[in-house]
């Protein structure tokens, strides 16, 4: 059964170039990497999705450095962001592995944070590292457009690929 979603199969049409960054999974480069993604969405998002997308976007990079390389202290992550003239895609990848959950209650909130934040997530966790993308519609102009999505758990389509959410 493929559990692909159909937007990630779908072509996208860039409608400017799209943001591509490989840095050494540290919380002080993740840090940057927030700033620079910040910058490239402010061209033509509202401020309000850049917020919400640059937060979503930490998090996943955040679980890379803290989860994806607990064994492996700085391996590399990867940050692409791409502009349709509906959507924005981002994607987040290490080549980490996952770690053993925790049963610390204080943890363990990054990946519900992410799905909402954002219309749609999908990751795909194997050996070879994992891989997080996030969905949005570049139109959304307040929180009030996902009031929908947020109340009514079905209407959103979250697909996870892996071990289960460690992260």
């Amino acid at each position: 059964m493929d559990l692909t979603p159909r937007w990630l199969s779908e072509p996208f049409d860039d409608v400017r170039p799209p943001l591509q960054m490989q840095m050494v999974a540290t919380a002080r480069n993740i840090s940057l990497a927030r700033r620079r993604l910040r910058d490239w969405l402010t061209v033509d998002v509202s401020s309000e999705l850049v917020e919400d997308l640059v937060l979503a976007v930490y998090e996943a990079m955040a679980n890379a450095v803290e989860h994806g390389y607990a064994d492996c202290p700085h391996g590399p992550v990867r940050l692409q962001a791409r502009r349709s003239s509906a959507h924005i895609l981002i994607t987040v990848s290490d080549d980490g592995s996952w770690r053993v959950p925790t049963t610390d209650r204080f943890r363990g909130r990054g990946l519900p944070l992410m799905r909402l934040l954002t219309e749609e997530v999908h990751i795909a966790a194997g050996p070879a590292g994992t891989v997080v993308r996030l969905w949005a519609e570049a139109a959304r102009t307040s929180h009030e457009d996902l009031a929908p999505l947020r109340s009514c758990p079905a209407a959103r389509r979250v697909t996870s690929v892996g071990p289960p959410a460690a992260r």
